[in-house]
């Protein structure tokens, strides 16, 4: 497989991410680093998992993510996620930014936004998704 191949093959997959992930209707980015090293993939999205499952307890609504473990050089584990919440937007919670951001700050650095701000899911996609991608998932609870 020459260079121009590889390129192609990999302009190719991320579209191809983008326009799958597309479909869900993200709302938000979520980002967590632990101040505790994380050695094992799915531990890393278990935790965001917990700290984004919150927003059912306190709000009662639904949330869907799609979580992402990356690795560090050092070989421990990060998350990234794209998060709805379900019937109210998580954008249209009151406070729903600083919850997650108190929340996450217990396990580390946390980062919390509106997915505009880092350019769509295709933002996502080229720089997280394809980039050192360990393991992913789809995690989801009903609303209260």
């Amino acid at each position: 497989m020459s260079l121009a191949d590889l390129e192609q093959f990999d302009q190719d997959l991320r579209q191809a991410w983008q326009d799958w992930l597309s479909r869900f209707g993200f709302q938000a980015f979520y980002t967590q680093t632990f101040a505790e090293p994380v050695m094992y993939p799915r531990l890393a999205m278990n935790r965001a998992w917990h700290v984004l499952r919150t927003l059912t307890g306190r709000y009662g609504v639904g949330v869907r993510a799609f979580i992402v473990a990356e690795q560090h050089l050092l070989g421990t584990y990060h998350a990234h996620a794209l998060v709805l919440t379900f019937p109210t937007p998580v954008l249209r919670l009151r406070d729903s930014l600083r919850w997650v951001w108190l929340v996450g700050s217990e396990y580390g650095l946390c980062r919390f936004e509106s997915i505009d701000s880092i350019g769509g899911v295709s933002g996502y996609v080229s720089r997280y998704l394809t980039n050192r991608m360990c393991d992913y998932d789809f995690y989801s609870i009903d609303p209260l």
